[in-house]
């Protein structure tokens, strides 16, 4: 064990304890301020139900207070000690403890917080309330059928751009929280074909999202041309000769090579030089707050943008438990956005809305950072090693300097399925007798790294082997790296 990692290892732990620390005054933010509102309306409300809500209520407010104490308690021995391997251990053990503890309570407090609440709250009543916590604030025809629109995801949009989205007179722009990330594209593609506003042929990345790559293909057919990311001067060119009406691009693709196209040239260009209406989606899943396409193209009338990405990922902070989806969209297409929404049924459940911490641009701009860093000396550590090999199975591994995961390229003999879970299988066998935890599994973003084979039943992307970093210290990369260097060696 390297000495020097120690430390630095110790200062990675007492961010994530900061970290937990922050998601655990979300959610007992969330649940004192339920608390106070069904207090304030006990008096029309069911009385036994009520008295049992605002018990069970007031009860998890004391656990989540105690578990507070803990992370404060682990927070300063990870300052006092500072140099010793055994203590770093046994907080790592204490940090996960914490993380799987948070995780599992976060549907909890959504159940606790909506438990009054009705799906279809009533706005008046003869003799008791059936608005639950929202009693006084239900408008008939308008807040009363949450499917539609509710009050619980408002103040969480409002908060959304106010933490993570930059752009000048961002007053105009919406949120819009959806039930996944992918319930906000069919939210978006819809609102396009209702409005009429595909009128021509559109432009897609070719390495775009393979599911919603195949509802645009299946959907217009003939209408989808599609252009590679990284060649830019391509699609500026396909712009001027198609003019087309939409263009998909994702700021960070999720496929085999993992393309970053020049967004800021393209959006660029349409700002000063395209005179026709058109629309810019953007996946921006990958890069999350790292990429503000609002504040590059500023107010530009006939340009429209809108930006959608999973919660799920990124912005969950790595608790992984329940979907959901976002839309950022500004002026007239927010509000048609909004009433596309509600009349797909795409919105998001009221209590799913508590699992999400309350946004915060330092945290999850934290989170990015560290996940990033592990991915950069993962994916650079793993390529020093294959440089130097005259012979192995592993040709090179993709990853384009940014985002939190890299693929593993294999040479012809062995780019098949079956290899694909040959290796999984060996790297999760040496990670379990490193005691170290390594998840078969997929999705990206989480508290632990991820190794997984993905795009395996579609006709619209390319199967790949995806490794994708958690928030590890320096101290435990290095021991999956070596664990990684070793399957590569075995396999």
């Amino acid at each position: 064990m390297n000495q020097k990692l120690i430390y630095p290892s110790f200062i990675d732990l007492d961010d994530d304890f900061i970290e937990l620390e922050y998601i655990a005054n979300s959610y007992l933010g969330y649940l004192k301020n339920a608390f106070q509102k069904i207090s304030k309306k006990k008096t029309v409300l069911p009385k036994k139900s009520t008295v049992v809500t605002l018990s069970l209520q007031n009860e998890w407010i004391g656990k989540l207070n105690d578990f507070l104490n803990e992370i404060k308690k682990s927070k300063k021995e990870a300052i006092i000690k500072s140099n010793n391997l055994i203590d770093l251990l046994q907080l790592e053990k204490a940090k996960d403890a914490s993380y799987y503890f948070l995780r599992s309570l976060s549907g909890v407090i959504g159940s606790l917080v909506t438990a009054t609440d009705w799906q279809s709250p009533g706005f008046n009543h003869s003799l008791y309330s059936e608005a639950g916590s929202q009693t006084g604030k239900t408008i008939a025809t308008i807040n009363d059928y949450k499917r539609d629109w509710h009050l619980n995801a408002q103040s969480y949009e409002k908060e959304y751009v106010k933490e993570y989205v930059e752009a000048p007179f961002k007053f105009l722009l919406r949120a819009l929280m959806t039930n996944s990330g992918m319930a906000a594209f069919t939210t978006i593609f819809n609102f396009l074909q209702m409005q009429g506003l595909i009128k021509s042929q559109i432009l897609m990345g070719k390495s775009c999202y393979f599911q919603y790559k195949q509802i645009l293909k299946e959907s217009l057919k003939d209408k989808v041309i599609e252009v590679d990311e990284l060649k830019t001067e391509e699609i500026i060119n396909r712009i001027k000769e198609i003019k087309p009406s939409v263009i998909f691009l994702d700021s960070l693709s999720n496929s085999k090579y993992i393309p970053v196209p020049n967004l800021i040239k393209i959006i660029d260009y349409l700002k000063h030089n395209y005179k026709e209406e058109i629309y810019l989606v953007i996946d921006n899943t990958g890069l999350s707050v790292n990429f503000q396409p609002f504040k590059l193209l500023g107010i530009r009338g006939k340009i429209h943008l809108i930006v959608f990405e999973s919660l799920m990922k990124y912005v969950h902070l790595g608790l992984d438990r329940v979907t959901g989806g976002v839309i950022v969209a500004g002026g007239a297409d927010g509000g048609k956005l909004f009433e596309c929404r509600k009349h797909l049924g795409t919105n998001i459940a009221d209590a799913s809305v508590y699992a999400f911490p309350k946004p915060n641009r330092y945290f999850l701009k934290n989170r990015l950072q560290r996940l990033q860093r592990n991915a950069s000396f993962l994916a650079s550590s793993l390529q020093s090693f294959l440089a130097k090999q005259k012979k192995c199975s592993v040709k090179r591994v993709i990853y384009p300097g940014r985002g939190s995961f890299f693929n593993l390229e294999f040479d012809k003999n062995h780019s098949n399925t079956k290899n694909y879970n040959r290796f999984i299988k060996i790297a999760v066998s040496l990670a379990q007798k490193n005691d170290f935890q390594l998840v078969a599994g997929t999705s990206f973003g989480l508290n632990h790294t991820r190794i997984y084979l993905t795009s395996l039943w579609s006709n619209y992307g390319i199967p790949f082997l995806r490794i994708s970093t958690g928030t590890e210290n320096i101290r435990q990369m290095e021991v999956l790296k070596g664990i990684l260097i070793k399957t590569m060696e075995i396999f």
